[in-house]
């Protein structure tokens, strides 16, 4: 297994928001294609979801829609951790997930 490359992640939605101290936080609608992906052996990196840092993620529903998985993001916030609940550590995760997360970038 491997870090989740961004050819696995499509885009479903895009937006900006504007923090209450003035900084703009980014959300994205995506659908993550894992392959044993969801810790921090085997990444979700910030990167591939356009984003330097993560700041919150909803749930993640599974394609078929029969379990929902809980993700956060990691405590230096590099990357999206994911879990199906029957531990409290993150696991690999394999299948489409469609999920919202929302983070900041540096725009240079």
């Amino acid at each position: 297994m491997a870090d989740l490359a961004a050819t696995a992640v499509e885009f479903l939605d895009r937006w900006e928001e504007d923090g209450l101290t003035g900084k703009k936080y980014l959300g994205r609608r995506v659908r993550l294609t894992l392959t044993g992906q969801g810790t921090t052996t085997n990444a979700i990196p910030s990167s591939v979801l356009e984003l330097d840092k993560l700041v919150s993620s909803t749930c993640a529903v599974i394609s078929d829609d029969t379990k929902v998985y809980s993700t956060v993001p990691s405590y230096d916030q590099a990357n999206l951790l994911m879990g199906d609940g029957a531990s409290n550590a993150p696991q690999d995760l394999t299948g489409v997930f469609d999920l919202t997360v929302r983070g900041t970038r540096t725009v240079t």
